[in-house]
C-alpha cells in the first residue's frame, strides 16, 4: 500500500499516511463523473487528510473520464500535434487563432472551450493546418515557419496584403 509522509490537521502528528482507494463522484461542467479517487488517511486517528498532489490527480482523472466522453482533445495530443509540427505553445496559438496562455493551460490539463477544441481536434488534420498556416503563418517567427513548412511541405505563408478584397 502506497504511504506519504504528511501531517495530520486532527491529531496534530506527522504522519506517514495510507493511501486509501475509493469510488468518488466529480462535477465537470454539470456531468457527474464517477471516479477512482486516492485519498491521504491517517493512520493514527482515521482522519482524511488533504494533500493537494492527490486532489490534483483526482480532478485530472475526472477530466481525462469528461474529455473520452464528450471527445476533446487531450494534453499528451496536444504536444504531440506540436512536436510534429516542431512548434512552439505561442506559435500554435498564432495559428489557430488561441492566446499562448490557453495553449499552455490545455497542455497542462485544463479543459478546453468548445471551439477551441474543435480547432485543436481539426489541427490534427493536415489541410486544416496548410490553411491555417497560409492564413496566419506570417505572423510566427521565421525559425518556426522553417519548421512547419518542411513539415506541411509548403511555401512561404501570405500576408494579409494577399487577402484584400478589390471589388
Amino acid at each position: 500500500m502506497k504511504a506519504i509522509n504528511t501531517f495530520c490537521p486532527e491529531c496534530w502528528g506527522s504522519a506517514e499516511a495510507k493511501i486509501e482507494e475509493r469510488s468518488e463522484t466529480h462535477i465537470v461542467r454539470d456531468t457527474e463523473i464517477e471516479i477512482v479517487s486516492q485519498n491521504a488517511v491517517c493512520p493514527l486517528c482515521g482522519a482524511d487528510i488533504n494533500d493537494p498532489g492527490l486532489n490534483d490527480e483526482n480532478i485530472q482523472r475526472a477530466y481525462d473520464v469528461y474529455r473520452k466522453i464528450n471527445g476533446l482533445i487531450s494534453p499528451k495530443e496536444i504536444r504531440e500535434l506540436r512536436a510534429k509540427y516542431g512548434i512552439s505553445q505561442k506559435s500554435l496559438g498564432i495559428l489557430l487563432g488561441i492566446g499562448e496562455a490557453s495553449i499552455v493551460r490545455y497542455e497542462s490539463g485544463s479543459l478546453p472551450t468548445n471551439s477551441n477544441n474543435m480547432l485543436l481536434q481539426n489541427s490534427l488534420n493536415e489541410s486544416f493546418m496548410r490553411d491555417a498556416y497560409r492564413l496566419n503563418g506570417s505572423l510566427m517567427p521565421k525559425f518556426q515557419q522553417k519548421k512547419i513548412e518542411a513539415v506541411l511541405g509548403c511555401e512561404q505563408p501570405s500576408t494579409t496584403s494577399d487577402f484584400v478584397d478589390e471589388t
